[in-house]
């Protein structure tokens, strides 16, 4: 069975587009990294038929979900395979094939706290990118110039993102760094600029990751769905 769990997509604070300032010391810290190490040590014993039997479940039920194929412009992160993050290349792969009915969109770090997104335009494209330093692939620098920028064009419906953790309100705990936080902000910042509504916001993960309760810190950013096998 495929568990969807839908759940409020308000913020954590009640200033949905404030500046959210995380570099403040977190009094959650402790039972953060209690919750990352718990996770991680599951991860890590996941085999790799697991890896493979879930992502192909998680595959079909994004691909013939209705938030899905009503969504044209849709962003995509790319699994860390060191860290056994949820695999996406399949459906990067059937995004692609879709051709002109839809448009993906995909990470490129730019520091250390910071990312973009940029538009990869085929899969031939996509399999001559790079390799980062965290053994991800993504658009080279020499091109971003030429890549569309969706929080330029305010192009996007769906944003798919990864968590180390959720729970079934949509709390989303990450990887400590904040990339997939100040994205959001910054894409919120951006649609209220243009008036166009905030992309549905999709966390996909092993069901492994799915926890009690994921403590939420005020820039901590909830999701509308996470999308993870369930056994019967």
């Amino acid at each position: 069975e495929i568990s969807a769990c839908l759940v409020g997509s308000e913020m954590c604070i009640r200033d949905r587009y404030g500046a959210q300032d995380m570099t403040t010391e977190d009094p959650l810290a402790p039972i953060k990294k209690q919750i990352r190490k718990e996770i991680t040590e599951k991860l890590t014993k996941l085999s790799a038929e697991e890896v493979k039997s879930q992502g192909e479940f998680v595959k079909k039920a994004i691909l013939t979900s209705d938030f899905y194929k009503r969504s044209k412009y849709i962003f995509l992160y790319l699994g860390m395979k060191t860290k056994k993050e949820m695999p996406t290349e399949e459906i990067l792969r059937e995004i692609l094939r879709d051709g002109t009915e839809k448009f993906c969109y995909v990470p490129k770090v730019e520091t250390k706290t910071r990312m973009k997104a940029y538009r990869v335009y085929s899969w031939e494209d996509y399999v001559a990118f790079p390799t980062n330093k965290m053994s991800i692939k993504e658009p080279p620098n020499q091109d971003l110039e030429k890549r569309e920028n969706p929080l330029e064009t305010g192009n996007l419906d769906l944003i798919l993102l990864p968590g180390l953790a959720f729970d079934s309100d949509g709390n989303r705990l990450g990887r400590g760094a904040g990339y997939y936080d100040r994205f959001i902000t910054e894409t919120e910042a951006v649609m209220k600029k243009m008036g166009k509504p905030m992309p549905y916001m999709v966390g996909i993960c092993f069901k492994e990751q799915v926890t009690g309760s994921v403590p939420c810190s005020p820039w901590d950013r909830k999701v509308d769905l996470v999308v993870y096998p369930r056994d019967q």
